[in-house]
């Protein structure tokens, strides 16, 4: 008498979960690309505003990364949250970057993403840089390769 012994597998690879941060990743900026997401540790915080619903982001940073001693006098990008890549799931961020700013006002931006309730909005529009470059406010369209997708949406963020 033989033993027949099956196996199965899966022809599908598992989906990879998106990273966390530690408290040590926030306390040091950190960021973590990990194939699709990308997730951005630190103090920052930002909120969305899109058709009509407020969603909360907590967890990120602002590039250059400031330090108690040295006054920020460079804005170059606002990265919050957790952003992916197709095919995965939309994440829940915030990433304007290419901002070069070295003092408070408006920007014009052609370039940024913004994911939330489900949604991936690739967005141009006006950032408003605040007081010392550590926050702000944005007013943005989506829009794709063929031109505006109808899509507008505002926010606020901190730097921390």
């Amino acid at each position: 008498m033989g033993v027949l012994l099956l196996t199965a597998w899966t022809t599908k690879a598992a989906s990879p979960t998106p990273p966390r941060c530690s408290a040590s990743d926030t306390r040091r900026n950190a960021t973590h690309f990990e194939a699709p997401y990308s997730r951005f540790c630190g103090p920052a915080r930002g909120v969305v505003y899109l058709n009509g619903e407020t969603y909360t982001i907590r967890g990120g940073h602002c590039y250059p990364r400031q330090t108690p001693r040295k006054k920020r006098r460079l804005l170059t990008d606002v990265t919050i949250g957790l952003i992916s890549d197709a095919p995965a799931a939309p994440g829940r961020g915030i990433w304007i970057p290419h901002l070069q700013v070295t003092r408070p006002g408006p920007v014009q931006i052609d370039d940024s993403e913004i994911e939330v309730a489900g949604s991936r909005v690739g967005a141009s529009g006006t950032v408003l840089v605040g007081e010392r470059l550590k926050g702000g406010s944005f007013f943005l369209y989506g829009r794709s390769a063929s031109g505006p997708t109808g899509i507008t949406l505002a926010g606020t963020w901190t730097c921390g």
